[in-house]
Formats: C-alpha cells, sequence, structure tokens
C-alpha cells in the first residue's frame, strides 16, 4: 500500500500538468490566425480573391472623374504642385492599364492651357495628342509664342474653346537664333517657329480666322488692342456667342482728344454688335469719351480705366450694375459716370477709408440707384445702379 500512493500522486501530477499544457496551447491557437496549408486549398478565399477589383479594373469613366478631381484641367508643365502633366508620373508610372486610362483621359478632357508656361516640347506634345483645348490664354511677347499659339490652334481639338485671353498688347520681339533651333529639334515646324516679325492687327487676324473656321463657341474673352490699329471682327465674328469681354485699350505716341474719339467708334460698333454680351470690363491708358450702346449688356466695370475715361452715354435698357471709381476728395467720378448733381459729403462719407487698402475689392463702395440719382447720358431702367468705389 505504501508504495501505490507515490504512483497515484504521481501519475495525479503528471495529469494536472498535461491538463495546464493543453489550456496554454489552447488560448495561443485562440489568439493566432489560423495558417492556411498549402495543401489544403482554401475555397473561401479563392472566391474573395476573386470578388476583389483592383484600380485597374475601374471603367474608364470613374478613372476620368479620379483624375479629374485630383489633377484638375491644368496643364501647368512649370508647376510642381498641381497640373495634369503629374498624372504621368503618378499614375501613368503604376501599369500600362493606367498609363492607357491617362492617355484616354487626356484625350475626353478640355484643358485650360497657358501658352506662356508651355516649352517648345510641352506644345509639340499638346498636338501630338490632339487634345482638347477648353481655354487659353495667349502670350504674344516673342515670334516663338505666337509661333507656338497658332501651331495648338491648327493641331489640336478647338471645336469646344470658349475662353479666349490674349493679355499682351505690345508688338512681339524676335526669338534669337539659338532658341529657334531648340524648338525645331523639339518638334515645332518651321512654318511657325521662326524670327519673323508680325503685327498684333495680323495676328489677331489669324487667330479670328482659325476660330472662326472652327466654329468655336466663344463666350468670354479678354483681348489687348491699340485704339487705332486693331481688327474689329476678332469680336464681331463672335456676335452670337460673346457674353463676357474684357477689352484693354492702350495708346502709342500722343494722344489727341478728338482724333482719340473717332478712333474709339470701332469699339462702339462692335459692341453694339455683339447681341448676347452680358458683362463688359473696361481698361485703358488715355484720357478720352465713349459711347456704349448695348440691348444685352447688363454689367460695365470701368475701374481700371484712365482717371479721365468718361462714358458719355450709356444706351443699355438692360444694365445692371455700372461700376466705377471717385474721387472723394474732390466729390467728382474719376472715371466712367458722371451724376447729373454734384455728390453730397453725405453721401460719400461711406467711401472714406483710412491709408493702407491695396485690393480694390476690400476698398468700401456705396451704390446709387439710377432712378433716384440720375447720372449724365445714362439712358438704363430705373433700377440700374450705379457702384462707386474709392
Amino acid at each position: 500500500m505504501s508504495q501505490e500512493v507515490p504512483h497515484k500522486r504521481k501519475c495525479r501530477d503528471s495529469t494536472s500538468s498535461d491538463d495546464s499544457h493543453q489550456q496554454e496551447h489552447q488560448l495561443q491557437t485562440e489568439l493566432q490566425p489560423p495558417i492556411k496549408r498549402s495543401n489544403r486549398p482554401d475555397r473561401s478565399s479563392n472566391d474573395s480573391r476573386e470578388n476583389e477589383n483592383s484600380i485597374d479594373d475601374l471603367p474608364i469613366e470613374i478613372m476620368c472623374l479620379i483624375f479629374s478631381f485630383k489633377y484638375g484641367s491644368k496643364f501647368a508643365p512649370n508647376s510642381s504642385k498641381d497640373g495634369v502633366h503629374l498624372l504621368f508620373r503618378t499614375f501613368g508610372l503604376a501599369s500600362p492599364s493606367l498609363r492607357q486610362s491617362c492617355l484616354l483621359f487626356i484625350q475626353r478632357t478640355h484643358f485650360s492651357i497657358n501658352v506662356e508656361a508651355l516649352n517648345p516640347a510641352n506644345a509639340v506634345w499638346l498636338a501630338t495628342q490632339q487634345v482638347k483645348i477648353g481655354a487659353l490664354r495667349v502670350g504674344n511677347d516673342t515670334t516663338l509664342q505666337i509661333g507656338m499659339t497658332l501651331y495648338l490652334l491648327t493641331s489640336c481639338d478647338i471645336k469646344a474653346l470658349a475662353n479666349v485671353r490674349i493679355v499682351s498688347g505690345v508688338p512681339p520681339r524676335s526669338t534669337p537664333i539659338a532658341e529657334l533651333r531648340k524648338a525645331w529639334a523639339d518638334g515645332i515646324p518651321r512654318t511657325y517657329a521662326n524670327s519673323t516679325r508680325i503685327t498684333l492687327v495680323d495676328f489677331h487676324a489669324q487667330i479670328s480666322d482659325i476660330l472662326t473656321g472652327n466654329r468655336c463657341p466663344l463666350t468670354k474673352m479678354e483681348l489687348n488692342i491699340e485704339k487705332g490699329k486693331w481688327y474689329p471682327p476678332i469680336l464681331m465674328n463672335f456676335a452670337e456667342t460673346l457674353q463676357e469681354l474684357v477689352l484693354k485699350i492702350g495708346a502709342s505716341g500722343q494722344v489727341y482728344q478728338g482724333e482719340t474719339e473717332r478712333q474709339l467708334k470701332k469699339v462702339t460698333q462692335a459692341i453694339s454688335y455683339l447681341r448676347n454680351l452680358k458683362k463688359l470690363q473696361l481698361r485703358t491708358w488715355f484720357p478720352s469719351h465713349l459711347h456704349i450702346r448695348s440691348k444685352s449688356l447688363e454689367e460695365i466695370d470701368t475701374y481700371y480705366a484712365h482717371d479721365k475715361f468718361w462714358v458719355v452715354e450709356c444706351l443699355c435698357p438692360s444694365l445692371k450694375f455700372f461700376k466705377c471709381r471717385n474721387f472723394v476728395q474732390f466729390h467728382e467720378c474719376k472715371n466712367g459716370v458722371t451724376p447729373v448733381t454734384q455728390f453730397k459729403e453725405s453721401e460719400l462719407k461711406l467711401l472714406r477709408h483710412e491709408g493702407g487698402v491695396e485690393r480694390w475689392y476690400d476698398r468700401p463702395s456705396i451704390d446709387f440707384r439710377v432712378g433716384d440719382r440720375p447720372f449724365l447720358g445714362m439712358k438704363v431702367g430705373d433700377d440700374c445702379v450705379v457702384r462707386v468705389r474709392c
């Protein structure tokens, strides 16, 4: 009997030890994820992998929305932060299918292009892809910029071009031969890349012919002209579509009042010919008088015009706003339109401000209803508002 007791205690100890080991092993098994064995296929995991979709499998419409949200429609090769040029440096390097999606996005999107920000290689790439141009900012500082502009307009898809900005109003400089050789090497045809200087009138005429030939639905335009030397058809050819116009009028040499007014008659005629024009902004660098006659105009802005640039006749029955400047110190309009009776101090007190306000839209303004406060030459509705800003 004495020999059996230790044996039973030993068995009991070993049994309890085994139970503790089993419990510990079970706990570790529950905490750890199950191990998949390659020799035992898991049908559920295979089914889940078959149902998974990668970005390569997304429809092109979805990819275009993603690209448009991420990169927009600007082609800005000189920018490191935004611009669709980054598309090919990111998604375009991920896979062949994504690169193809990038190309399709390029072909479907209407891009906003600034010619001044392009180099010849950029222009050749855009022309080769025949991208759709929806908005174009044109620089004409050099003959090469003019050539690249005409090259893009004749090579790309401009049937949906709705916004054109011709920002420079100075005759172009000749391009150095070294830059021309580089442009030729990059692929710009010599017919476009040359040192032949053309006048702004000829440049505007060529652009007008190209846009008219492609029936571009132009709704917005910024045009920089010289008062006595410009090409009116560049506006009048879009009489049915043009709705917003920023017209910058410069002058070279001595300015004579009578001569200038005769030269501005063409501007008056062109504006009256634009049957759907809604907004007109005038920027001038000389004093003069202008007549504006339009049945469709709803807003006129002369804030950036010369100090003594007056609209002496405003025959615009649909006009809602006329924006201009005012000299508070002298109680008279700086430009735009003049009140029939002089402004009162109480009317202009809101325009007084301390120094340091640089941005025009931060400066105070005051509104005058024409029906209550008439202005010289304004033949508009009584509810038209003249907004005077300091």
